[in-house]
Formats: structure tokens, C-alpha cells, sequence
């Protein structure tokens, strides 16, 4: 039987009946518009703190992804300044242009802060007339046959403030079928509820399905011992010290550094690799079944929600594995391909990548000796001490 989303609105009605009711979701809502309607009312605007901005993004949904919440607010007050977030903040919310200028122009002025988040603030601000867009209402809407009425785009990549009018009156119409369906009083925040629950139960009918040279690569990941020596060599420099300087390296340069489940408990000169990645889990960029894949990508570094550069850790010579993994995500990403590998496989690279598929996007992919990387990160390393010294640390 063909999906509507008012069948299933009607299935679930029991199940959304009782999250609606939970004392501690009405609890948590409650909490949170109050603290929105606080810090981000007009006669606030021009005389929010830092503490006070820094409140509101720690307290974002689209925030939980974040090992180091304290980071992610100073990084976008670094970028930014509080002076500017404040006037964009105030445009965004109380401008007289429309919602798509808006949206617009406080993407292009504010760095760091993506779709997600400007959305999750809209409908916190304003829960009867914006709609939040995230990884649910992407992941749930072509599963209700509703994603011919939305530009392709709006699944894949970050979106714009066009593409957000059209979302918001797809998702208008089906809370004006929430309304209609013995819910009149919703609004778009209980519209999420909905997509919450869907979502958790789609994701229960689809296992995670990875292509089958994938899985081997996970099989073969090599684990050397990492060995110091006065003068480089790269035969004893292991997966996880190349994993490890990508992502301090991702740090110093201000990206969100994130790395694989497998990885994380992987130890690099003493520490848990999951201890120096920035982000706890993967931004949901794009639709789950997709990120299946992202997410066994060695490294990413991400700039607003988005990939900026995928980087493939490849010891041996066997770089298919990693050129196939990012070929993969070609079509929903525009960002930089990596191998990051001993010096030596740079031939294998170069014949690799001019056979079927890869050559079709042979100028994406790029390789970097782990010569490349140490000496890449000692400079950053070294910047980032004198300026440290300099400027304090921030």
C-alpha cells in the first residue's frame, strides 16, 4: 500500500498522542521557547552577550553532534564577533524582507552556523510559522512519496533561502493534515515529533547496507605500531598517526574534524583519536542512506555542516578501496577527494585512478604523501603556537 502521509499520520496516532502528552517533552519545550522567546526578543537584540548567544547554540539540537560544545560557540564568535551575530540575529528574526532574503543574507554574513541550526532557532522563535529542516523531514519525505514536490537539491546539498520557502510550504501543507487529522492545535514543532518518530521507524526497516569492497576494506585496515624516530620515515608511520595529524591538523586550520566509529578507540601517541575529533557523530548533510557510506570515510573535515575535504588513510598499495568509498559520494558532496598514503603508492594512485569509474572524476581526487601531511602539520602547529604566544590562548 502506497505511503501518504496521512495514512501514517493515522497509524501512529496512539504512539504521537503519547510523545505530545510526555510530561518531559512538553517539559523541555517549554524550557527551550522560553529561553528563545528570552534571549531573542527585540528589546534583547542589541545587547545579547556572548554567554547568552553561546546558551542558545549549546542548547540546539543541531548542536548534540559536538564533543566540544565550548569550541563550536567560540569558533563562531571568533569568526564572527558578537556585534555581527547580534544585527544578523535581528535581521533574521524581525526584517521586513522575505523569509527566503532573510535566510539568505544571514548565511552569507554568519560563518559557522548551517541550515540546521538557522532553522532549529526560526521554529523555536516562531513554532507556528517556520519549519525545521534537518536529517528527519529529509529522510522521511521520499519515504511518504512527497519528494517530487522538492527540488532534489534540498536532500543533498546546503540549502538556500529559495530553497527554504519551498520547503516551508511542502511542510505547511502537511501540518495543515496534522490540524486536520485530530491534531488542530499543532504546530511545527509537534510537526517534528512526527518526522521523529517515522524516521526512527524507517530506519529499523532499512539495515545498514555497505557495498561489498567496503566491507573488506574495514576487514584489511592495517594496524602498525607507531614507531618515533629522529628522522622521518614514513614505513613506520602507522594508519592511526595519519589519522591523528588529520585531525589536529583539521583543528588548528578550524574545521569540524570528525572520524569513523572504528576509529575513535584508536590510540594516537597516548590519547583516544576520539578524544581530538571535534564532532561526536556525523552531520546529517544529506539523506541517511547516503551517509551510511560517509561515514566509514577515514577523516572528514567539515566547514557548516558540510564536507570540505574527505581524506583515505591507505598504508599499503591497495588504494581501490578508498577511491571507491569516495567515489561514492560524489554526487551529493563538492568536497576535496584525499589519499593520504606512503610516498611509494603514489604510482599505484596514478593507475588506478585513470581506470573506469574513477577517471570520470579524476581531477577530484588529490595525493598527499604522509611526508606531505607531517610537514604540513608542523607548520600549521608551528603558526598556531606563535599565535598562541601572541594573542593568548582564545
Amino acid at each position: 500500500m502506497k505511503r501518504t502521509f496521512k495514512s501514517e499520520l493515522l497509524r501512529i496516532e496512539d504512539k504521537l498522542k503519547k510523545e505530545l502528552d510526555s510530561g518531559e517533552w512538553k517539559e523541555d519545550r517549554r524550557v527551550r521557547y522560553n529561553r528563545f522567546k528570552e534571549l531573542l526578543s527585540l528589546e534583547k537584540m542589541d545587547v545579547l552577550t556572548e554567554e547568552e548567544f553561546g546558551g542558545i547554540i549549546k542548547s540546539l539540537w543541531a548542536s548534540g553532534m559536538w564533543s566540544d560544545k565550548d569550541y563550536l560557540v567560540n569558533s563562531i564568535l571568533e569568526r564572527n564577533g558578537i556585534e555581527l551575530i547580534r544585527s544578523s540575529l535581528k535581521e533574521l528574526l524581525y526584517g521586513e524582507d522575505m523569509i527566503q532574503t532573510r535566510f539568505d543574507q544571514f548565511s552569507v554574513k554568519i560563518s559557522g552556523i548551517g541550515p540546521s541550526s538557522i532553522t532549529e532557532i526560526l521554529v523555536f522563535f516562531k513554532p507556528n510559522e517556520y519549519c525545521l529542516w534537518n536529517n528527519k523531514p529529509k529522510e522521511v519525505i521520499p519515504k511518504l512519496n512527497l519528494k517530487q514536490e522538492l527540488p532534489d537539491r534540498v536532500f543533498k546539498y546546503q540549502i538556500k533561502g529559495k530553497d527554504y520557502e519551498i520547503i516551508q510550504q511542502v511542510m505547511g501543507n502537511l501540518l495543515y493534515e496534522m490540524r486536520d487529522s485530530g491534531f488542530p492545535n499543532a504546530d511545527f514543532l509537534d510537526l517534528d515529533i512526527v518526522m521523529w518518530l517515522l524516521f526512527s521507524e524507517y530506519q529499523k526497516e532499512e539495515p545498514l547496507v555497505i557495498e561489498e569492497s567496503v566491507k573488506e576494506l574495514e576487514k584489511k585496515t592495517l594496524k602498525v605500531q607507531a614507531v618515533e624516530t629522529s628522522v622521518f620515515d614514513e614505513n613506520s608511520f602507522s594508519h592511526e598517526d595519519a589519522e591523528g595529524l588529520l585531525i589536529e591538523l583539521g583543528n588548528i586550520l578550524g574545521y569540524a574534524t570528525y572520524t569513523p566509529d572504528k576509529s575513535k578507540h584508536s590510540d594516537y601517541l597516548g590519547k583516544n583519536i576520539g578524544e581530538i575529533s571535534k564532532l561526536t557523530e556525523i552531520p546529517p548533510f544529506t539523506l541517511e542512506r547516503h551517509l551510511d557510506t560517509v561515514r566509514y570515510i577515514d577523516v572528514i573535515w567539515f566547514r557548516e555542516e558540510f564536507p570540505a575535504h574527505c581524506f583515505e588513510v591507505e598504508p599499503t598499495t591497495g588504494v581501490s578501496p578508498g577511491l571507491l568509498r569516495l567515489y561514492q559520494i560524489r554526487n551529493f558532496t563538492n568536497a576535496k577527494f584525499f589519499i593520504v598514503a606512503p610516498s611509494g603508492v603514489i604510482t599505484k594512485f596514478k593507475k588506478e585512478t585513470s581506470k573506469d569509474p574513477f577517471h570520470q572524476i579524476k581531477e577530484r581526487y588529490q595525493f598527499r604523501s604522509y611526508l606531505d601531511l607531517k610537514e604540513i602539520y608542523e607548520k600549521a602547529k608551528t603558526y598556531n603556537d606563535v599565535k598562541i604566544k601572541f594573542f593568548g590562548k582564545e
